[in-house]
């Protein structure tokens, strides 16, 4: 299942450091690269397409046999005198995944990324100051093939950024207070926009946070399969705090 969201961040410099590959591939393309496949769990990570303000990055999250996939997009939005104002996260999330052969399909069987290498950049497609060896996926939307390169899992924002990543143990739980837990739980939702009680505790706290930008009303649709699980087990050490 694939869920969108849309949301406003205001405008700043961003600075994308790494100069990441990117190719929209056609079939003779395609034939210079070889295929990788290796445990569910190394393919985890954030991979990384298009260059300057056009990047966008996708995070494969693989932990016990749960599988998503999440992308992350940004848009340029303008006024009406075509000024930009800011810019448009936009999110899609895919959940029920599943990795056989190399590849991921959607619960609908829909091949969706497949692992891939490219050996040799420079003579296959004339690119210099690259490795040797490129390791990446190809995306396969609904009518292009697009190649992004492997990076390091990206570190999301917040106190606690592994409940993105991995699903928690309730040993790891027990020494925090409730506070801790409820802003670990709630920290979840704020990733996204969500827009807490005006004058409560969450509000107040998160509004403190350089990164949380209040946009959305619910954000239950966009959690990976991951960040349920998570917020499960937060809220049943929580009702053990009453």
């Amino acid at each position: 299942m694939c869920r969108i969201l849309f949301f406003l961040v205001a405008v700043c410099h961003f600075s994308f450091g790494q100069n990441k590959v990117n190719f929209q591939l056609d079939a003779y393309e395609i034939s210079q690269f070889s295929y990788w496949s290796i445990e569910a769990a190394e393919y985890q990570g954030t991979f990384y397409f298009g260059f300057s303000e056009a990047e966008w990055s996708m995070h494969l999250v693989a932990a016990d046999g749960v599988i998503s996939a999440q992308t992350v997009r940004r848009e340029w939005v303008l006024d009406a005198q075509g000024n930009a104002v800011g810019m448009k996260n936009v999110v899609e999330t895919y959940n029920d995944l599943s990795i056989r052969d190399g590849a991921v399909y959607t619960s609908s069987d829909r091949l969706l990324l497949r692992f891939a290498i490219l050996d040799n950049a420079e003579k296959a497609f004339n690119l210099r100051d690259y490795p040797d060896q490129i390791v990446g996926v190809m995306f396969y939307n609904s009518n292009s093939i697009e190649f992004g390169e492997q990076g390091d899992a990206e570190k999301m924002d917040g106190a606690y950024p592994n409940t993105y990543w991995r699903l928690l143990d309730q040993k790891e739980l027990l020494p925090l207070t409730k506070k801790q837990l409820q802003i670990m739980r709630n920290e979840i939702f704020a990733r996204y926009g969500y827009i807490f009680k005006k004058g409560g505790a969450m509000d107040l706290y998160f509004r403190k946070e350089s990164w949380y930008r209040p946009a959305i009303e619910d954000a239950t649709p966009y959690l990976t399969s991951i960040e349920k699980a998570n917020i499960e087990l937060i809220q049943s050490a929580e009702r053990k705090l009453k």
